[in-house]
């Protein structure tokens, strides 16, 4: 059994002075990232990874009790004293009002992790004994659900066999205590590898969990992915299994939804063929099935990257009956930029957000690395997303270069009130930036509508005698740039959007 280590530190207020509305808090702790949100009227409880102190190769698991104005009220660091400890894709669920629950991976064992916020403390059930009895050992983790009727959990998980080599889907049972009461697993067929396990979604009459899959052989010796789902009763029997063989370059389907017409819409990364690129790249995309699992619509986040993990769908909840939003992140020119998307049955968007965030140094046109990976509606009707803030200048300076985020936007996606409202140049025929909040102290929210850019624009902030202070790209429109002034003297700063033809708008902004 691998020693585990609770470590309670005492965090300071991050002194966020801003109302709880249209807010942006990072955790200022070396290397680490938000994976799981779960939002209540008083606070935000999150789960996340963060790098070990005194290993910087090990990552352990954190939970973090944030109120609404931002304040770190406690922090919980689940450490094991030889392995890494990880949860991305793994979710926050609520244990009954009374503990809150996620599933992590060490790569040889499950650990079920119970933290209780009333006695500030976490439980944690090792799930290993019976996979290293049958010669098992873990890979990917799912998502985490709960059965009301039984107070039971249910997850999956990527097995191998360490004789053998075979890859297993794995589904697993435990009580309310945490203990393994059932187990069964799936082999994958010969000639594929990597079986990635996804979401777990209760129908009523059974389990959907969903995960993907990998071929070697395709164009280049690059692998085919295959989507797959898989539908269990309460006692995990497989009842059918789907495997999506016409999209060979589908991964990633994690996130998956109920529809009110008996289908299902999920979301995850797509896969092409480039000719022009002679390989394949991928972009973020959400898909809907019927009842028979045939496709009906699919929503696309350009642009397409090389690297799949930059680009994707990573969480969809339901709004009512009809209306979804989802997150994830997509690759531009530039940067990895979050977004966040509001959508209909029938595929028709509603409205879109996305955000990027602007650090140091402000002349280096290489933005940062923004992934989002989880969502909560909240009581107010707006929406919480976390996930991390990656800074390619700063991870090359050696310095901490990763850092946990959490996003609280108002009903409609907006960091700055009114975004949605602002519509396009075409409606609006005078250009106009909104920022919030103005005065700042930290970060400025500078939203910008769509208009006819000749992607040569910038943006710049001078003081009041004319001297330039900071610079960066103003390519993304419909865009809300979240900008570190922190480092600015209080005072009046003026801000301008300039393109080959000059000025085209400009406001000014005070800091505090």
């Amino acid at each position: 059994m691998k020693k585990l280590i609770f470590i309670l530190l005492a965090w300071s207020s991050l002194g966020f002075a801003q109302p709880a509305l249209n807010e942006w808090y990072p955790l200022n702790s070396e290397q680490t990232q938000f994976n799981s949100v779960f939002a209540t009227d008083s606070c935000y409880y999150l789960s996340g990874t963060v790098r070990n102190q005194v290993d910087p190769n090990v990552w352990d698991q954190t939970f973090v009790r944030i109120d609404t104005l931002g304040n770190v009220i406690s922090q919980k660091i689940l450490h094991s004293d030889s392995v890494s400890i990880y949860s991305l894709g793994a979710n926050l669920i609520e244990n009954h009002g009374q503990k809150l629950v996620t599933l992590c991976s060490t790569g040889l064992y499950y650990l079920l992790c119970e933290y209780s916020p009333t006695e500030d403390s976490v439980y944690v059930h090792h799930l290993d004994s019976t996979f290293f009895y049958h010669g098992f050992k873990n890979g990917a983790v799912s998502t985490v659900y709960q059965k009301d009727l039984d107070s039971s959990y249910f997850f999956a998980g990527q097995l191998s066999d360490t004789l053998t080599g075979d890859l297993y889907f794995g589904y697993f049972k435990c009580n309310k205590d945490g203990n393994l009461i059932k187990f069964n697993k799936t082999l994958l067929e010969t000639g594929y590898y990597t079986w990635i396990p996804g979401d777990v979604l209760d129908v009523n009459d059974g389990l959907i969990f969903t995960s993907f899959f990998n071929k070697i052989g395709a164009h280049d010796t690059l692998s085919r992915k295959y989507t797959r789902i898989i539908k269990t009763n309460y006692n995990l029997d497989t009842l059918w299994t789907w495997t999506d063989w016409q999209h060979k370059w589908d991964s990633y389907s994690n996130p998956i939804v109920s529809t009110s017409d008996n289908g299902f819409i999920y979301g995850g990364t797509n896969g092409e063929y480039l000719v022009d690129n002679n390989a394949v790249m991928f972009r973020s995309q959400i898909v809907k099935i019927d009842s028979n699992m045939d496709r009906e619509w699919d929503l696309f986040m350009y642009h397409y990257d090389a690297d799949q993990m930059f680009t994707k769908c990573t969480d969809i909840i339901k709004i009512g009956v009809n209306e979804f939003v989802g997150v994830g992140h997509r690759f531009t020119d530039t940067l990895v930029q979050g977004w966040m998307i509001k959508f209909d049955g029938t595929g028709n968007i509603i409205w879109d957000s996305y955000f990027s965030y602007v650090g140091p140094p402000y002349d280096n046109f290489n933005g940062p690395t923004n992934q989002i990976y989880n969502v909560q509606q909240t009581t107010d009707g707006g929406y919480v997303l976390c996930g991390n803030a990656w800074d390619p200048y700063l991870f090359g300076m050696g310095q901490p270069s990763q850092f946990a985020w959490l996003l609280k936007t108002d009903s409609v996606g907006c960091l700055v009130p009114g975004c949605q409202q602002y519509g396009s140049i075409t409606e609006n025929p005078t250009l106009e930036l909104l920022l919030y909040p103005n005065p700042t102290a930290n970060n400025l929210f500078v939203y910008l509508p769509e208009f006819s850019s000749d992607q040569n624009e910038v943006f710049r902030i001078h003081d009041l005698s004319g001297k330039m202070l900071m610079e960066w790209p103003a390519n993304l429109t419909n865009n809300t740039y979240i900008v570190n002034v922190e480092h600015l003297a209080s005072g009046h700063y003026i801000l301008s959007l300039e393109g080959s033809n000059g000025v085209l708008a400009s406001e000014k902004f005070v800091v505090e």
